[in-house]
């Protein structure tokens, strides 16, 4: 299913302070190596994607100016097609450039994925002004803006390597100095013989993490686009944590850890930012990602953040314009927290006031739907039930806890949700049922808990059926969720 949405309203669209405002606080002193960016013209003038050193020496790359508040520079990421090179066959570097060419002449499509149409209040819009800016603007591209070793001599290695991972440990930086982020993600053959896709993509360590970055710098802020020939989709990320980079595929599995460094050392910057403001909502939530993104193969929080996490629980915000302290428990799953608020009868129905871009929640949700969000622990939500939380509670926008988790792909909470009796064909003030929201927002793997516990997959949603919707959303729709959806009676 493809969407097509013309004349975005973007006053709909109203950012609220969040984790990009602790991006904006990033100096240059956080930056340990300079930012090379390609102009889009030199970008049409290659025929082949050529390394950083080769680039520099040609004079065709330039070093950003990070108080430039008119450039517009554009993230690319992308999975490489072979170990020695991103781009053998040039296939990347054509789509790349048949979106450049086609942003100019009018001949590129923008497409919109479910999250963008049903929820344009949450999303920062896309205008053809800024379109025209990126295709006229500057790119950055790892093989082109990061000194490669495969184009230095043996005396120069060692500084190559330095230089790379200077690169890496300052990527927070560029990619907060970014006015777009965009995957590319042609269907093409790696040299091993596998398909690369968006599903592929999705899959890599090293474009988790680069979308992670970019989720919590830009989160609500930063379109994010996925280059399809001449058609540009505007997708949405918002669940980024739940991929754990760490956890991702890796040609070298050392890399893990370097990444797993890497993100540590961007969500310090981060928490110092946050902290110098004595911004205890947005730390609260950053360790609550932080434990989500670092977690693979005992990759868990150090010492000092967990004394750290200790420390910001004693101070919990008693509510305002955020949260109330019972919202805060559920989102970190401490039970003996959560028991202790009720006992001191904290309002088990509490709404939040505002929206939290940052994580695509609405306002009015109660700690059950906070829960969902972030989760899992089922002694947390049986304790909430226990004192008259509602399973089936709508928020601001006819939002169950159920379609929460099936939005946020938290699977643990929706089969918690479902064994409590959830009802899994409920509808939203769009009717969509949470079988539908967890296709749109390329989930599929919740479509067998869903079925379970007898969601209907016959359901739909202006004439499109569930095997349409996953076509046109999902990365990929893996083949035992086919099996299943046919065996239920899908054609």
């Amino acid at each position: 299913m493809s969407i097509c949405k013309r004349g975005v309203d973007e006053k709909c669209f109203v950012p609220q302070p969040s984790f990009s405002e602790a991006s904006r606080c990033l100096s240059a002193n956080s930056r340990q190596f300079p930012m090379y960016v390609i102009h889009a013209e030199n970008l049409l003038q290659m025929e082949r994607m050529k390394p950083h050193q080769e680039l520099l020496a040609d004079g065709l790359l330039e070093e950003h100016d990070m108080s430039s508040q008119t450039t517009s520079v554009t993230f690319v990421s992308h999975e490489w097609s072979s170990v020695a090179h991103p781009d053998p066959h040039g296939v990347q570097l054509l789509a790349l450039k048949d979106m450049i060419v086609g942003l100019r002449d009018g001949s590129c499509e923008l497409h919109y994925d479910m999250v963008n149409f049903f929820r344009p209040q949450m999303c920062r819009p896309v205008n053809i002004k800024e379109l025209k800016a990126l295709c006229r603007g500057y790119f950055w591209i790892d093989y082109l803006s990061i000194p490669q070793v495969c184009c230095c001599s043996e005396a120069e290695e060692r500084q190559v390597q330095a230089d790379m991972r200077a690169a890496v440990m300052s990527l927070h930086t560029y990619v907060a100095h970014c006015s777009f982020f965009v995957i590319l993600a042609p269907i093409h053959y790696h040299e091993s013989g596998r398909l690369m896709s968006r599903c592929s993509w999705k899959s890599r360590g090293w474009c988790q993490f680069e979308l992670a970055v970019n989720g919590l710098l830009g989160s609500g802020t930063k379109p994010t686009l996925h280059v399809d020939g001449r058609a540009l989709w505007h997708v949405n990320y918002f669940s980024f944590w739940q991929l754990s980079p760490c956890c991702g595929d890796f040609t070298k599995d050392e890399d893990r850890y370097f990444i797993a460094d890497a993100l540590h050392q961007v969500m310090e910057h981060m928490e110092a930012s946050l902290r110098s403001s004595d911004n205890v909502h947005r730390i609260l939530l950053l360790q609550n990602v932080r434990k989500e993104l670092l977690k693979c193969n005992g990759l868990m929080l150090s010492g000092s953040a967990r004394s750290a996490h200790k420390h910001l629980k004693e101070k919990l915000p008693s509510g305002g314009e955020f949260w109330t302290s019972l919202h805060y428990a559920a989102a970190l799953d401490d039970v003996e927290l959560v028991r202790t608020l009720l006992k001191a009868n904290a309002d088990v129905k509490a709404r939040t006031k505002v929206k939290d871009v940052d994580f695509f929640l609405p306002s009015g949700q109660t700690p059950l739907h906070v829960w969902a969000a972030f989760s899992g622990d089922v002694s947390v939500a049986k304790c909430l039930l226990q004192h008259r939380a509602q399973v089936d509670e709508e928020d601001s926008d006819g939002i169950t806890p159920l379609m929460i988790s099936c939005q946020m792909g938290n699977q643990q909470s929706c089969r918690t949700l479902l064994r409590m009796e959830a009802d899994p064909n409920v509808r939203d003030q769009y009717s969509m049922t949470p079988i539908f929201v967890a296709v749109g927002c390329d989930h599929p793997e919740i479509i067998h808990p869903l079925l379970d516990y007898e969601a209907d997959p016959h359901v739909k949603w202006a004439g499109v059926g569930l095997l349409h919707c996953a076509a046109g959303h999902c990365t990929a729709l893996p083949w035992d969720c086919v099996q299943r959806l046919l065996k239920e009676g899908l054609e």
